[in-house]
């Protein structure tokens, strides 16, 4: 008995020492380059969410593409947006959230060389700008942040409640609600930020 004691104390101290008042700087995951390219999977992204939404729906492929697609576009971006409907179209999916969470993941690594276990901590700023873009809509429609509260409530955690507040007290618009919640969320983690 006497050795488990003097075992967890050891362990304590182990675990205790270095905390002492002791700073800790969040490790730098990205280079500016990394986070430039993530934001354009953000980006990407968050079209892939409108898609995937309107499919989920039935809206036929044709109807999307003339919906997004418009003359001001350049011809390079009209066919990247085509071919960004029609990979969504050929995909299966029953939750556009969960979709556009992997597609974000999958464009990391593609255009940004950035995969586990680095991705996950990117898809969590992801998942937070999404949380600002819903939580936006409640608060343009005047609804109260409790009935946004309410519909994260499946997420079991405090983070939706922490971006629904900031956006309810910060946001001017849906864009200024993303960004400010992505940066926010990546700032420490990007190197030379």
């Amino acid at each position: 008995m006497k050795f488990f004691v003097m075992l967890f104390f050891l362990l304590l101290t182990l675990t205790v020492s270095g905390c002492g008042g002791a700073t800790v700087k969040p490790e730098k995951l990205f280079s500016k380059n990394d986070y430039s390219k993530l934001t354009l999977c953000l980006g990407l992204s968050y079209s892939a969410h409108r898609i995937a939404s309107l499919k989920i729906k039935g809206e036929k492929k044709a109807k999307i593409k003339k919906l997004i697609i418009t003359d001001k576009m350049t011809k390079k971006t009209k066919e990247n947006i085509s071919k960004l409907v029609d990979g969504v179209y050929k995909d299966k999916f029953k939750s556009a959230w969960d979709y556009s969470v992997k597609f974000f993941k999958e464009c990391a690594g593609r255009v940004a060389s950035v995969y586990s276990p680095r991705v996950q901590y990117a898809s969590f700023c992801t998942q937070n700008s999404f949380i600002a873009d819903v939580a936006y809509s409640f608060k343009e429609q005047g609804k109260d942040k409790a009935e946004a509260y309410k519909y994260f409530d499946k997420f079991k955690s405090k983070v939706p409640n922490n971006v629904i507040d900031s956006v309810y007290q910060h946001a001017k618009d849906r864009k200024s609600a993303r960004v400010r919640i992505w940066s926010g969320c990546m700032k420490s983690r990007v190197a030379d930020y």
